[in-house]
């Protein structure tokens, strides 16, 4: 039978994940994406006998929702969580943790290394965070570093936020000839770096462009935040700084430029991190035990 699904998500997490869901299920199912389709429309479908999922995703909810999302939750099935910090949500309003299964959306490595030239140090980074929370230090870290690592360059990709201040700090910062900005929907731009860097000093989730970064196998660097110690083991596939700033991040890439057998061991467990966890099959021995 067809898996019907019901409302829509903008939280890229969540919409990376419906794409996985298989169309065909042995029951009758149903897939309620966003709140206000799991707390309308969870009873029709439960009194109608079907198997409904939720498909969780960053919301903002008040009281009151979260009081209706707790007493709609006990009709339904399960509730998909494409993250941690997702589940958390959920958790936190009052929901069993028997009803919450968490399966990250699939990311296979593709084409990993390929792209990558040997004769510079890359860093690759997410234009979706902004100057003021994060980006800021990255750029001023590559400034503080290009005195020792004088092949050292900066490429921020993804959806770029402030692509004219971006513009403006580089000329400022002398940055000119060691940044390129690369801007586009996919993720592909993230295979040209040897490293991959993750600031964001705000309460927003992690970017999708964090799982692709290991699924390619690169080595993370980020701030200690609770959303990416999700990701990043500290010192087995990257390195987690407390209250990091642009001397403090740009030490850090000294030394990881300057130790390439360890730059390349975290990569190596990057990519072995995603596989036990992104990989289409882990993915999909998940869906299948899920919706049979």
């Amino acid at each position: 039978m067809n898996i019907q699904i019901i409302g829509s998500t903008q939280d890229p997490w969540s919409a990376a994940l419906q794409a996985s869901i298989p169309q065909k299920a042995r029951a009758r199912t149903v897939l309620l994406a966003g709140v206000r389709a799991q707390i309308f429309a969870t009873l029709f479908f439960w009194l109608a006998r079907f198997r409904v999922l939720w498909l969780g995703s960053h919301e903002t909810w008040g009281t009151m929702a979260k009081l209706f999302i707790r007493l709609a939750s006990g009709l339904s099935h399960a509730i998909l969580a494409p993250n941690q910090a997702i589940e958390a949500q959920y958790l936190k309003a009052g929901i069993s943790d028997k009803k919450l299964a968490l399966i990250y959306p699939p990311c296979d490595p593709g084409e990993s290394g390929a792209m990558r030239d040997k004769r510079t140090f890359t860093i690759a980074c997410d234009g979706e965070t902004s100057i003021a929370h994060g980006l800021g230090i990255v750029m001023r870290a590559i400034r503080d570093s290009h005195d020792i690592l004088r092949n050292i360059r900066l490429v921020i990709g993804g959806t770029i936020a402030e692509r004219n201040r971006i513009e403006w700090l580089a000329q400022e910062l002398g940055l000119q000839d060691s940044l390129k900005l690369v801007p586009a929907r996919g993720y592909d731009w993230i295979a040209s770096g040897d490293l991959f860097l993750f600031m964001r000093s705000n309460n927003a989730p992690p970017s999708l462009s964090l799982m692709y970064a290991l699924a390619r196998g690169l080595p993370i660097i980020g701030n200690d935040a609770p959303g990416h110690r999700e990701f990043v083991v500290q010192h087995k596939n990257g390195i987690l700084l407390k209250d990091p700033n642009s001397d403090m991040l740009s030490q850090a890439l000294i030394n990881l430029a300057r130790k390439p057998e360890w730059l390349a061991e975290l990569g190596r467990e990057s990519a072995q991190f995603a596989a036990e966890r992104f990989s289409t099959d882990a993915v999909q021995k998940k869906m299948e035990a899920l919706i049979p």
